[in-house]
């Protein structure tokens, strides 16, 4: 089967998580409330399985394999 399609879109909704990780990063960095920091880490730190999945589903993908979630490889 040809991924080309899906690996764009698994690709454009990897741009997405990062562009998230950054904003929450800036907010992080600006914010001067010990709590709005934590919520900003903690919001930080969910998008990283939604980014890993991505890269794990478009390395199966360019392979020539179907995409797998990451709780299907480890």
């Amino acid at each position: 089967m040809d991924y080309n399609n899906e690996i764009i879109l698994a690709c454009e909704a990897g741009i997405g998580e990062l562009q998230a990780i950054a904003n929450y990063t800036k907010q992080l960095m600006q914010s001067e409330s010990d709590d709005m920091k934590a919520l900003f880490e903690n919001n930080r730190r969910d998008e990283l399985p939604h980014i890993q999945n991505m890269v794990i589903a478009i390395t199966a993908m360019v392979n020539g394999e179907s995409p797998k979630a990451a709780e299907e490889v480890g």
